[in-house]
């Protein structure tokens, strides 16, 4: 068979924009290596020797990794809130050992950078039970959907990966594919391989998934994005970000490279002797009709400005999407740019991932117990940073003035996230008190030295201190 790796149409056209993506949150290094796809030469008369010095001189701010590394941090400051999903599932999610929210970080940062990714539901007979396969965007090569039965379905998936092949020291790596197929309403899995001319694909292995003694009517894959599970290819919500991040990186080149070109003044004579060398901090003799001056840029050219508001752009787009609270605009430039996608705040991707894993949770509770029964709550509290301390030292007062009974005074710690989530209100009562007897202990042990201090050094100061004191007590 031929074409098993052919690319879908939006998969062509999408390519690099996801590759744009990932270069720009890794940061400095990857962007440069992308060369002039990422910093075009200034001409194309521009040696390879004074590119690479103009490459070199630039620098490239990573805005879009920050906002990455900030938004996963808010989305995952407390850890997601699941029910009803087996302790083996939720500790070995996709049986490599990572627990839900490990697996749940990495979806995250696939749909929040380049806003595509493809989870499996597969099974594995020899462990027994069902498990997650996460696919990035690159991964999934074709894909085809079609109404029956008055359902839009998915009918095709094609997935392309990398094997290791060992033999002794030497590693290499080859190319498979897995088909997945909807045929007259069941589910077949499909593994190939391409032979040494590249010419066929080799099938090497076709399964029939069963769950629960009954064949799959539907195919268990699933797109995310940052609208929730939909086959439909978009562009990221980040990318116009992205690219003013990149046109920072293009206006830092040149604006280092004038500072390299101007930065240092140089000095201009007019007569003289173009033989003789002109000493430095000394005076020299030039003729009547000569002179001197000194040569120094008295502008740059707005390069500074540009970047400026740039930078004034990217910080008010990182507002917008991590407020969580909508769009945050400064100026019309900033409007155009959020116009697109401006409702995909923090929140909006919080309630996304809840959809997302309640249907994964779902199938394969139902596939490992035979029913299912689920929640998913991820954090969507952004609007507010932890308590201060003054809100703490305010809500103690209450508490020891008998104002708040004892358990709202413990919800109302667990709520500003002061204690632990796991800390029982027996656990945290309980250590209050030890609290208190280990002060009082600390208290009567330091006002038993004083006063054992203070009768010493009296005793020493008035060696009738003791006698008097007994007269007067007689």
């Amino acid at each position: 068979m031929r074409n098993v790796d052919k690319r879908h149409s939006d998969y062509n056209k999408y390519a690099s924009m996801w590759q744009f993506m990932r270069d720009s949150n890794e940061g400095e290094l990857a962007i440069k290596s992308g060369r002039d796809k990422y910093l075009p030469k200034l001409s194309t008369a521009q040696t390879d020797e004074s590119y690479n010095a103009y490459l070199n001189r630039a620098k490239y701010y990573n805005f879009v990794g920050r906002v990455c590394n900030i938004a996963r941090g808010q989305i995952f400051r407390k850890e997601p809130n699941i029910s009803g999903l087996s302790e083996e599932l939720f500790e070995n999610f996709d049986l490599t050992g990572r627990s839900l929210s490990s697996f749940a970080r990495s979806l995250f940062d696939e749909i929040f950078i380049v806003n595509r990714a493809g989870v499996l539901i597969d099974y594995s007979v020899e462990s027994g039970r069902p498990y997650a396969v996460l696919y990035k965007a690159e991964n999934i090569v074709n894909w085809r959907t079609e109404v029956i039965g008055g359902e839009l379905k998915l009918t095709l998936v094609v997935l392309e990966g990398l094997v290791n092949e060992y033999n002794g020291f030497d590693e290499s790596q080859r190319k498979v594919w897995r088909s997945l197929h909807l045929e007259n309403g069941v589910y077949i899995v499909r593994d190939w391989v391409q032979d040494k001319d590249k010419q066929e694909f080799i099938l090497t292995g076709e399964q029939m998934p069963i769950m629960n003694n009954s064949v799959l009517d539907y195919i268990p894959f699933y797109f995310c994005c940052n609208t929730g599970i939909n086959p439909e290819v978009s562009k990221p919500q980040l990318y116009d970000f992205a690219e003013v991040n990149r046109g920072l990186y293009v206006n830092s080149a040149d604006y280092e490279n004038r500072l390299h070109m101007t930065g240092a003044v140089t000095l201009v004579t007019r007569g003289g002797d173009d033989n003789k060398a002109i000493p430095i901090g000394a005076s020299f003799n030039l003729p009547a009709d000569g002179g001197a001056d000194f040569l120094e840029a008295s502008t740059d050219g707005g390069l500074e400005n540009a970047m400026n508001k740039k930078i004034e752009i990217l910080a008010s787009l990182q507002s917008a999407i991590i407020s969580g609270q909508g769009r945050y605009v400064q100026s019309a430039q900033t409007a155009q740019i959020t116009s697109e996608g401006e409702t995909a705040t923090l929140k909006d991707y919080s309630r996304v991932m809840d959809i997302i894993f309640i249907a994964l949770c779902e199938l394969m509770e139902t596939w490992l117990t035979g029913e299912a029964d689920i929640t998913v709550e991820f954090n969507d509290d952004f609007d507010s940073a932890r308590s201060t301390m003054q809100e703490a030292v305010q809500l103690n007062g209450i508490w020891s003035a008998n104002g708040i009974t004892d358990h709202d005074y413990y919800i109302n710690m667990r709520e500003m996230e002061l204690i632990s989530k796991d800390t029982t209100e027996e656990q945290f009562f309980a250590a209050i008190d030890a609290q208190k007897k280990k002060k009082v202990d600390e208290f009567m042990l330091s006002y038993q030295q004083t006063w054992q201090n203070d009768q010493q050094n009296n005793s020493q100061d008035n060696p009738d201190y003791n006698n008097s004191g007994d007269n007067n007590n007689a």
